[in-house]
């Protein structure tokens, strides 16, 4: 015998919305299933002969009340064919599937990943793999989302969830799509319209946030009940029992306690985060080192090297920057090396330089040119003379600088056995910084021979050997 609900004069045959998922793996289904759940899963497959893959669905689309699509390619086996089979060996395209969901008034929800499946071929939105949003890193907004703000503070709390997201395109402008993220260039990121068929069905388009159940639970328990709420007739509202008329006394008495920990909290840690951003204002000079070139990097390069000597305690080093007075360098307007190092019986010169590429051997001729003039404009030199090229290099794009490979790239054989030769030494930029770090951090304890010999490097420094 089955069971009936009625609703408005309807009879339903189940008293949960039924869900279909698409294109998941095999552990979200179940998970929803023990979460209660009425859903239902779309296999994915291979047809005998060979070809493209499809979906089989265990049901058609005018017995599914919500489709949740991921669309992300399968990292192996063929591409999506864009059909699915429902039961009784019936065949049609997803597009067209997912549409009538809509039209019925249901829900069409998808989640964008990288790289996609194809599987957004319905409601004129395409995904555009060359624009692409990292959670954390890339500048974006929550526009206002007029009828969606339950979307909205959705996306907002999990917006960090994911990866990396891929940008949506309109190529129509129906059905009308409102914003819930975009970037600064005005690329969606996820959106929410309502069906053109049907000013009921709901068309909603989010990042790939994985396939965390609780996500799922909270969108299906929580967030479309709000947007969808026809389709969850028997979800009664309960909300007034979490109101105070309704609480015991002592569960309020523990509630304020836990206000006043949060409260007290929140204020240690705004305290905490005005440390951090202090500490981080005063670090800008290190971020420098690594990340840029011209004067912001000869004057990170100066306030390293100060750093270092204070923490070696030497006193009787000086650092003069050349470009700053021509009598530096004895009157000529010809370019010279960027720092000068003046210590004890020592003279060092430094070439500072940034490139967003590798840099070419042939860059080792300007710090041969600039040693010889010093030394052919010294009458009576009794100090040690020599050349230094500090060098921030392969950092464009914000490229990490672990994985920036070596100073001259394929010419670095070249460049070092050159460096040997003329007895003259380049370091990385990034060495420097790793250097400093273990100081901070107490790895090291630095000597001023550790200086001097850091100073007196021949060929490309080793910075794994040189701490040894």
């Amino acid at each position: 015998m089955s069971i009936e609900y009625e609703h408005n004069g309807f009879v339903y045959h189940e008293p949960l919305p039924r869900v279909l998922l698409a294109n998941f793996g095999p552990n979200l289904g179940p998970s929803l299933k023990q979460r209660s759940h009425n859903v239902k899963i779309c296999e994915s497959r291979v047809p005998a002969g060979g070809g493209h893959r499809i979906l089989s669905s265990p049901c058609p689309s005018h017995e599914t009340d919500i489709i949740l699509v991921r669309d992300q390619k399968y990292q192996a086996g063929p591409p999506f064919a864009g059909n699915i089979e429902w039961p009784e060996g019936h065949f049609e395209s997803f597009a067209n599937f997912v549409s009538h969901v809509a039209s019925r008034y249901g829900a069409c929800v998808f989640f964008a990943g990288v790289p996609p499946a194809g599987l957004h071929g319905a409601f004129n939105i395409s995904p555009v793999p060359s624009n692409q949003f990292y959670p954390g890193r890339s500048v974006h907004r929550l526009p206002p989302a007029p009828g969606f703000e339950p979307l909205s503070s959705f996306v907002a709390r999990h917006v960090g969830q994911g990866e990396r997201y891929v940008g949506l395109h309109q190529s129509n402008p129906l059905p009308v799509m409102t914003p819930l993220l975009e970037d600064a260039s005005g690329v969606l990121y996820a959106c929410a319209g309502r069906n053109r068929q049907s000013s009921q069905g709901l068309v909603l388009f989010l990042p790939d946030f994985g396939e965390e159940a609780e996500i799922f639970d909270e969108l299906l328990s929580d967030v479309l009940p709000q947007v969808m709420p026809h389709l969850f007739p028997f979800r009664h509202d309960l909300s007034w029992l979490k109101e105070r008329e309704f609480r015991h006394p002592r569960i309020l008495e523990l509630e304020e306690v836990k206000d006043s920990l949060l409260s007290e909290t929140a204020t240690k840690l705004a305290d905490i985060d005005q440390r951090i951003k202090g500490i981080d204002e005063t670090e800008s000079y290190l971020r420098d080192l690594i990340t840029t070139a011209g004067d912001q990097l000869k004057n990170a390069v100066n306030r390293v090297l100060c750093e270092l000597f204070k923490a070696a305690g030497i006193s009787d080093a000086m650092i003069v920057d050349v470009d700053a007075d021509p009598q530096l360098r004895g009157g000529d307007s010809n370019k010279r090396e960027d720092l000068r190092v003046e210590w004890a019986d020592a003279i060092f010169l430094l070439n500072v330089g940034g490139r967003e590429q590798f840099f070419r051997p042939t860059s080792l001729n300007q710090l041969s040119q600039h040693h010889r003039l010093f030394v052919q404009g010294q009458t009576s030199l009794g100090a040690h003379v020599h050349s230094l090229l500090m060098a921030n290099f392969n950092y464009a794009a914000g490229m990490d600088p672990r994985k920036r490979g070596d100073m001259f790239g394929s010419g670095t054989a070249d460049a070092r056995e050159r460096l040997l030769a003329e007895g003259h030494g380049a370091i990385s930029t990034f060495d420097l910084y790793r250097l400093i770090r273990a100081v901070q951090k107490n790895e090291i304890q630095l000597q001023a021979e550790t200086v001097r010999k850091l100073l007196r490097t021949e060929g490309i420094l080793d910075f794994e050997t040189f701490l040894k």
